[in-house]
């Protein structure tokens, strides 16, 4: 019994410390589920009491439903005409959450690849000032200070197409930065700093 006890401990252990970000729990997480699939009696045993830990004590989530139905119109982009995604993008400072326009930037990194034209069908859905603020969105990368100095003069629709092109020229940078010859400092440069590049 004292057995069952401990492996449920360890199992709480480790799924909460990756919920904090502790890279090291989630490698564990991941070899264990990778050695149960292997067949590991072990494993599989340990990933059971992670599993079980995951189903009663669910992650709270930082979204709300309004925000899922948002981040899953992005999740399928590649279905999605511009003029469908254009006002979700331009609707994400609303909700105030931070964690929101980062977690879209990041799904639209996981489509199709932002080619010029892809880009294009988006910046289409503007013109000009819009643009211009579309334009300088896209290009300002993860300067959060730049970007909060530019919102604190703009109209709330103007917020919303600054964070259209934020989204999108992050997704862009994201994708860019995977790729070998392309250093991660394009993600911006104290990112670069931070990182020796």
């Amino acid at each position: 019994m004292a057995n069952a006890k401990t492996q449920e401990a360890g199992a709480r252990d480790v799924v909460e410390r990756s919920r904090l970000g502790d890279q090291n729990a989630v490698a564990i997480i991941r070899d264990v589920a990778k050695n149960a699939a292997a067949g590991s009696p072990k494993a599989k045993t340990a990933y059971a009491y992670i599993e079980d830990y995951i189903k009663a004590h669910p992650a709270p989530s930082k979204f709300s439903a309004e925000d899922g139905q948002k981040l899953g119109v992005l999740k399928a982009l590649d279905k999605n005409h511009p003029r469908v995604v254009v006002p979700v993008l331009m609707s994400l400072p609303e909700s105030g959450n931070t964690d929101l326009i980062n977690t879209a930037s990041v799904m639209l990194a996981q489509t199709k690849p932002w080619n010029t034209n892809k880009v294009k069908a988006v910046a289409g859905c503007f013109d000009g000032e819009n643009l211009e603020i579309f334009r300088f969105g896209f290009e300002s990368g993860s300067n959060s200070k730049h970007l909060r100095q530019a919102t604190a003069q703009m109209a709330p629709a103007q917020i919303g197409v600054l964070c259209c092109g934020h989204c999108v020229g992050m997704a862009r940078k994201l994708q860019l930065a995977r790729l070998p010859q392309v250093p991660v400092s394009i993600l911006g440069d104290m990112i670069g700093w931070e990182m020796g590049c």
